[in-house]
């Protein structure tokens, strides 16, 4: 024989090399750096959900001080005419039926008011649904 069959006949019988295995420890902390990657980003993403809610909050606040300030000026400005009121029968009955005119047109201003404040609804804000659905994109 030669010596390349006697070396190649030696190797055979040698074991083969096992793969390194990975101790306990590196995986466990392995795992455990992909949890806090993933706890981070998951408090990173609640925290922008705190800060839209908060904006949501702050804009609707402003938009109900509004209302309810043109309400007052509005309530404000009817009372001097309720003082007003006619002692004769007679008068107070036409003064009923202008009272209920003005407070139907009143009740119109109002319905259309609203109608056009929805027609030109703020979207300044992105609604719950459009930033559930961005963060669920981003998920």
């Amino acid at each position: 024989m030669t010596l390349t069959a006697i070396v190649g006949a030696l190797m055979a019988l040698l074991p083969k090399p096992e793969k390194p295995v990975q101790s306990p420890v590196d995986s466990e902390v392995d795992r455990l750096t992909r949890s806090h990657a993933r706890l981070v980003d998951h408090i990173e993403r609640l925290e922008r959900e705190l800060l839209l809610e908060q904006h949501l909050c702050i804009h609707w606040r402003e938009a109900a001080m509004r209302i309810a300030k043109q309400s007052r000026e509005a309530r404000e400005q009817y009372q001097p005419q309720q003082q007003l009121l006619p002692q004769n029968p007679q008068q107070a009955l036409a003064q009923a039926q202008l009272n209920s005119q003005y407070a139907q047109a009143l009740y119109q201003h109002a319905q259309n008011q609203q109608a056009a404040q929805w027609q030109g609804f703020c979207n300044c804000v992105p609604s719950r649904s459009q930033v559930w659905e961005a963060n669920r994109g981003e998920g």
